[in-house]
Parts: structure tokens; sequence; C-alpha cells
């Protein structure tokens, strides 16, 4: 019998084929970076439907329903003026296979490397400082010419 895990891994991996999963993903991606706008700007879902003139309860269901077929582009356009945002689209080459489990992995040894390097840099700045500290030290025991 196969995990529970196993077997939503698979659901999940076929749902990702779907262009339906994309596009919700999508979606959520916008009205979370939406949302992070309102928040800043103390706008709310009611004075975000007062700008784009439709009412407070179309607002409700884009952010909280699944309304695939009334979101559309002009959806996101008219969102992005009602909080005065832009939209950018990146379109990027997908990921291999694993290819996230290695872009954490240098992303660790990028971090790694940089605490080493701080390591470094405290070492050279204690070095310095102890430097100086015999500096000061030499040229206090020097005798004074009268």
């Amino acid at each position: 019998m196969a995990k529970v895990g196993s077997r939503f891994k698979k659901i999940f991996e076929e749902a990702q084929q779907h262009p339906a999963y994309w596009m919700e993903d999508l979606r959520l991606q916008f009205l979370e970076e939406i949302s992070a706008i309102m928040e800043s700007q103390g706008i709310t879902q009611k004075e975000l439907a007062d700008r784009m003139g439709v009412s407070e309860a179309y607002i409700s269901r884009v952010f909280n329903d699944n309304v695939e077929k009334n979101f559309t582009l002009n959806t996101l356009v008219e969102l992005s003026k009602a909080v005065n945002a832009e939209i950018k689209i990146i379109v990027t080459p997908k990921k291999a296979k694993g290819s996230d489990l290695l872009y954490q992995q240098e992303w660790f040894k990028l971090l790694q490397s940089l605490d080493c390097l701080n390591e470094y840099e405290n070492v050279a700045h204690d070095e310095t400082l102890s430097q100086e500290s015999h500096s000061h030290e030499d040229k206090s025991l020097k005798p004074v010419a009268a």
C-alpha cells in the first residue's frame, strides 16, 4: 500500500499538468501582490470597489472565490490601476526536475562562503585592533625627550 504522501505527490504532479492549475497559481500570486499593496496603502476592499466602480461583493468574490471565468486580463489591469500599480509579466525557462534542490544547495553554499568571509573579516579586524593597541603601547613605552 502506498504512503499518503506519495499518493498526494502523484495527484499534485498530475494537477500540475493542467492549465487550470497554472492559471490559479498566477491568480493567487497576483492577488497576494495586490493585497500587499492595499495593506501598505491602507486601502480597504470597499475603497478598492469604489475606485473600480464595482460592488464590494464583487471584490470579495475576486479575492475569496475561484472566479476563473470572470478573472480576465481586464480584471488584472483594473485592480492594478485601482492601487496605482503596474503589471510586469516575466516568462522564464521551466526548471529541470530537482533544480529547486540544486538551487537551494547553491544558496546554502553561498551563505556558507559569506559566513566564512564574515569570519575572515572579523579576524582581520581583530588583528588590526590588536596591532593598533600594540602600537599605542609602544608609544607609551618610549622615553619622552626632555
